[in-house]
């Protein structure tokens, strides 16, 4: 996906499934003829973009910024997800990358977002607010050049080595490994001081998101972090407008027509299995 808008219109992106992409799963990239204002990226699921052509250490989950000036974008409640950190690592300092190269702009959230993957975030957008996430990985924060405000740091939570959030700067958060308070000239200097070694403490428990989609009653994306390993999950689906007695299908996205499981829903939670899953070949490719 690759996007732009121009104030004063809004580009809304709610509730996509975005993965194995052969680069990004989604690029919001201007140019000096393609701006960047007014971005609402909601809800959406991103994972494992970039292995279908250079592995999983290539590409990126999501880029917003770059080419333009990022002013008032919102990126909320979505997730991502990268493999290799099931191996106790983590994959390059910006699989999720706000305010790429284009210059400092104004306004910005970012919140509510589950990220399984590094995180690098510019802080030179004037207002900009970072509020209520969760990285399990590493998190890179550029600061603010000296004179000029930091964002609004407060409120998440990191699994793994935080570069620049400092608990002195940046105290309302919770760092469930190290800290690393290293002043890097340019968000390019703090990247290269990402350790390969770094520990990577992973949650102690699993995650389960249902995100119901407004346009058809009874649907929903359900997103799983099984930290645990378990063979099964419970998801509850109470809200998403199924009644008891309703047959409902579970698709699994990376084999949508042929990876199907029926079911009678009896109210509450339904169980997910979590072993068994297949993934479809992409055409062309053996």
């Amino acid at each position: 996906m690759y996007a732009q808008t121009a104030s004063p219109s809004t580009l809304t992106v709610v509730d996509n499934i975005l993965f194995s992409n052969a680069n990004h799963g989604a690029q919001f990239y201007g140019s000096s003829a393609s701006r960047l204002d007014n971005f609402v990226i909601t809800g959406n699921t991103f994972f494992n973009n970039g292995e279908l052509f250079g592995g999983f250490d290539t590409g990126r989950n999501l880029l917003v910024g770059g080419g333009a000036v990022l002013n008032n974008a919102k990126v909320t409640g979505n997730f991502t997800y990268r493999i290799p950190l099931l191996d106790g690592g983590y994959m390059g300092t910006s699989d999720f990358y706000y305010g790429y190269a284009g210059g400092s702009g104004n306004g910005g959230l970012v919140s509510d977002n589950y990220i399984v993957g590094s995180s690098l975030w510019d802080g030179s957008h004037i207002g900009l607010k970072i509020t209520n996430n969760t990285v399990v990985g590493q998190a890179v924060f550029s600061l603010a050049s000296p004179g000029r405000p930091q964002p609004l740091v407060t409120g998440n939570t990191f699994y793994g080595r935080a570069i620049n959030l400092t608990t002195e700067k940046f105290p309302n958060n919770t760092y469930k490994v190290r800290i690393d308070n290293t002043q890097a000239s340019s968000t390019a200097n703090a990247s290269s001081t990402a350790s390969a070694t770094a520990t990577l403490v992973k949650p102690s428990e699993n995650k389960v998101f249902v995100r119901p989609i407004k346009y058809e009653p009874g649907r929903a994306n359900i997103i799983v972090y099984n930290w645990l390993k378990q063979d099964s999950v419970q998801a509850d689906v109470s809200a998403i407008g199924l009644n008891q007695g309703d047959q409902y299908e579970l698709h699994n996205a990376q084999n949508y027509w042929e990876d199907v499981i029926i079911g009678t829903y009896s109210g509450g939670s339904i169980l997910i299995p979590m072993t068994g899953r297949t993934v479809v070949s992409p055409v062309g490719i053996s």
